[in-house]
């Protein structure tokens, strides 16, 4: 029949409020049937207690004794008990129990394989044992605890560069829209300048028009000095085809010989005349005709450049009002973001973090107990 010998009351905080008891056991093991002891570790894990246990035998001067292949036996041998001068071998067997692990151990002399009647020098081990394991279990809660502050932090750090972000976007974006209240000046004030100058533009391209007019019909009046100098030059080619006809008989045609001489010689005068005339008249025309081509030029240029202006001035004062529309979008949007971080989100992740420090804290202070 199993006595209830020992039993350890503790109350953990990681989803776990169990009763850990220690009572005894008899069993066949190796050597035979012998009283044991057996107690229950929660949340443990075979194989990592196994590591731990180990660890916690050699620190105290005891090892691992190697066993038959197939055995479900840990036997350690140099285990010294408090109260007790000769060392003991301890044979135990683990088992997994879901999620706990129980744990049986046979203290036994080291010559005569007889129990050990130390109660309070196994109790003693065991609750090292209880405790190491649970030091470790809240080990692990306490770096996941780290972990999981670590990321809070991190978190925290994120948001505030975010929100850090959104004002460098309402700064770049107040930046843009002076700029571009600036550019809007600035091209209204073309707009407003080349306006002004459309009036005196176009009266100087009627007057380019005017003059190219004039210089048109000047120059058409020498056409008509060409077409007199082309007459006299017809006179004289008959004149002298009527000389030709005369001097056929000279004899009988002197007197009308020397006289039509005489006319051939008036008309050539005419003719160096008119042509002289002619010339000089149509280089002085087309001086004029190409000036004021030229001057007509140059008026539909600085008209066209004018409306030109007006257009593309308009064009871009649309367009930074349109990115002065979107930018004041922006501002209002970054405001809203940094509004909802101050609060919601920063009070949120300070809280989360306050919980999880608050949490690290009592888990460091429970872990202390089984230090």
């Amino acid at each position: 029949m199993k006595k209830l010998f020992f039993t350890a009351i503790v109350v953990l905080n990681i989803h776990l409020n169990a009763q850990i008891e220690i009572i005894d056991v008899k069993r066949f093991m190796s050597v035979g049937e012998k009283e044991g002891v057996r107690m229950t570790i929660p949340n443990q894990n075979k194989e990592k207690f196994e590591k731990l246990q180990k660890d916690w035998m050699k620190k105290n001067g005891s090892s691992a004794v190697k066993q038959p292949k197939g055995s479900n036996e840990i036997q350690y041998e140099n285990v010294y008990l408090k109260g007790t001068e000769k060392p003991m071998n301890l044979y135990v067997v683990l088992d997994q129990e879901n999620k706990n692990l129980g744990w049986t151990g046979f203290f036994l002399m080291d010559s005569t394989n007889q129990v050990i009647q130390n109660k309070t020098g196994v109790v003693i081990v065991l609750q090292s044992l209880f405790n190491s394991s649970m030091n470790s279990l809240y080990e692990d809660s306490i770096s996941l605890q780290n972990k999981l502050i670590k990321e809070a932090m991190s978190k925290k750090k994120d948001q505030g560069k975010e929100a850090e972000k959104y004002q460098r976007n309402i700064n770049n974006a107040k930046d843009r829209i002076r700029d571009a209240e600036s550019e809007i000046l600035s091209h209204q004030s073309s707009v407003d300048l080349n306006k002004g100058k459309i009036a005196q533009l176009q009266s100087k391209l009627l007057d380019a028009e005017a003059k190219l007019k004039d210089a048109s019909v000047e120059m058409k009046k020498t056409k008509d000095i060409g077409t007199a100098a082309d007459e006299l030059m017809s006179k004289q080619k008959k004149q002298l085809k009527k000389l030709k006809e005369l001097e056929k008989d000279p004899n009988a045609n002197a007197i009308l010989i020397s006289a039509q001489n005489q006319d051939i010689t008036k008309i050539a005068e005419e003719v160096n005349a008119k042509s002289l005339e002619y010339r000089s008249a149509e280089a002085s025309a087309k001086i004029l005709v190409k000036g004021a081509e030229k001057e007509l030029d140059k008026a539909k240029d600085n008209l066209e450049d004018a409306e030109k202006a007006i257009k593309k001035g308009n064009q871009k004062i649309t367009e930074n009002s349109e990115r002065i529309t979107d930018q004041r979008k922006k501002i209002e949007e970054n405001e809203d973001a940094i509004e909802k971080y101050n609060s919601i989100e920063k009070g949120k992740t300070e809280e989360e973090l306050k919980k999880l420090t608050d949490r690290l804290e009592e888990l460091k202070t429970i872990q202390k107990k089984y230090l």
